[in-house]
């Protein structure tokens, strides 16, 4: 029989094991892995990210015993340009990405280990422009356009700007489709510009081309009382007379040139231009003492009126000072709204300083008068009607006599589409209202008033420089009052930019030229 012997053979336990480390305690182990499939864009090489369009960049540590922090840097990144995170854990880092320009962008990615050691990686970019606005067919200038553009994706924050030529109007809105008025460019015909920008950055500009022409002449009216305006003859009883005509372009914008008797006016003031007449005693109706204005818009468009006014002595006739209604809350013979309540206000000036009663009529039914001395702001609500509202404000003298009057109607509908653009009704600095596109001051600072009104869906914002104190008053409805005061003017031209912009995104805006003497 056989027998088997077993053997036991010992053998160390040492001489199996190997010294082999784990992975987790070796530091080159540690770093900090760009995911590209938790992030929105990726590292292709190709365009894969858009400028003002926020992507996501999401990161994730291994071994992140080792880790003591890491670091994130992208230069031309406008939400952030450095992130830095103290002891990492396993899980994901999500970090929101906007580039402001186009070309190749780097994120650069940086592990700090425990061992005193760094890692430094780097993701490269293409970052495109998605920025286009067609080209702008031909207009005539104040007449209101459409801007639509392709924009970006961002939405919060950041605002559109279209320029018309180097120095020419500025239109902005938070919005790619805007309806706006162009009344000042730079050349007729030439290349604007458009981009996006926030508070700190801006992306690179694209053209577009646009084509504007102007052929409304000035507007000349005379404004001294006992004018008829049939005849255009002027009665006065004074022996040395103030002739005054008020000359505008385009509403209630300044002109180029004015001359009266091929003389320059004597005197300007709200684009009323006053020329002194003296012996006025010797014209008779038989023999008058003719007036000839002669306006020009500007040299680029050469639109020019000529009017020839006729003054004569008689001496019944009464003095009671010229009135002036001026509705400074809109624009136009006309006014289209879809709120059923909106606020109208306004000035008046009597020459002399009369008392003047003002009335207000809507519907035929007197909704408020008030009493004025010289010169004084009204305003009034006025409670609309479904359809066409007939409203009208008349001043008068203390026996009743009417000095002034307008008429506007006004059209109200709930369902109107507000396509019209915010009004600037008045700009003033340092409580003298400009009257023109240049302002000259001695000081260093100033304090500007912006006056707006929006009939249709309400002023939404006034932008205005950023390096001014705000104190913003709104006022009832429609209309909104801004106050800034701007520090540190320079020995220069200070060109301002004001913009207004409505609940629906529609702009105006207007430049003024303040010059530190």
């Amino acid at each position: 029989m056989k027998k088997f012997v077993s053997f036991i053979i010992t053998i160390p336990l040492m001489l199996l094991c190997t010294h082999t480390e784990s992975p987790f305690s070796d530091h080159s182990n540690a770093t900090i892995h760009y995911i590209a499939e938790k992030s929105t864009f990726n590292d292709s090489g190709h365009d894969s990210t858009s400028v003002f369009s926020t992507e996501t960049l999401t990161v994730a540590a291994t071994v992140c015993e080792l880790i003591d922090s890491f670091s994130i840097r992208i230069e031309k990144n406008r939400l952030w340009n450095r992130q830095v995170v103290i002891q990492p854990t396993s899980d994901y880092y999500i970090f929101p990405v906007s580039f402001y320009d186009t070309g190749k962008q780097t994120i650069e990615i940086i592990t700090y280990r425990a061992n005193n050691d760094r890692q430094i990686q780097e993701i490269s970019l293409l970052a495109r422009n998605p920025l286009f606005q067609p080209d702008i067919p031909e207009h005539s200038l104040a007449d209101t356009i459409t801007l639509a553009a392709r924009g970006a994706g961002d939405k919060n924050g950041i605002m559109y700007n279209w320029e018309f030529g180097t120095g020419g109007q500025l239109v902005q809105s938070p919005y790619t489709t805007v309806h706006t008025s162009i009344t000042s460019v730079n050349n007729i015909e030439s290349d604007g510009t458009f981009w996006i920008s926030d508070s700190l950055y801006q992306s690179p500009k694209v053209i577009f081309k646009y084509t504007f022409i102007d052929t409304t002449p000035p507007v000349i009216l005379c404004m001294n009382e006992h004018f008829n305006p049939v005849t255009k003859r002027i009665k006065t009883s004074d022996s040395i007379f103030s002739f005054m005509v008020r000359v505008t372009d385009r509403g209630n914008q300044a002109v180029g040139n004015v001359t009266i008797n091929n003389q320059p006016p004597d005197f300007k003031r709200l684009n009323v231009y006053t020329k002194i007449v003296k012996n006025v005693h010797r014209y008779t109706p038989e023999n008058p003492f003719y007036m000839t204005v002669y306006a020009i818009d500007n040299s680029a468009f050469g639109n020019d009126t000529t009017n020839t006014f006729a003054i004569e002595f008689d001496k019944s006739a009464v003095r009671r000072g010229v009135t002036s209604i001026k509705i400074e809350s809109f624009s136009g013979n006309e006014l289209l709204t879809a709120r059923n309540a909106i606020v109208v206000y306004g000035s008046i000036e009597n020459s002399d300083n009369h008392f003047v009663n003002i009335e207000f009529i809507l519907n035929d039914t007197p909704v408020k008068d008030t009493v004025i001395r010289g010169y004084g702001q009204w305003n009034t609500i006025l409670s609309l009607s479904e359809g066409t509202n007939s409203f009208r404000i008349r001043a008068l003298d203390t026996n009743d006599y009417i000095l002034d009057s307008a008429f506007v109607p006004i059209y109200y509908s709930k369902n109107i589409e507000d396509n019209t653009p915010p009004v600037i009704t008045s700009i003033e600095i340092d409580t003298q209202l400009v009257d023109n596109e240049i302002y000259y001051t001695e000081k260093d600072s100033a304090r500007i008033v912006i006056n707006t009104f929006d009939a249709g869906s309400g002023i939404r914002q006034v932008i205005f420089r950023s390096d001014t104190r705000l104190d913003t008053i709104i006022m009832p409805e429609n209309a909104y009052r801004a106050v800034y005061t701007i520090r540190s003017l320079q020995h220069r031209v200070n060109n301002l930019f004001v913009n207004v912009l409505d609940v629906r995104g529609n702009s105006k805006l207007d430049t003024l030229l303040l010059i530190k003497n």
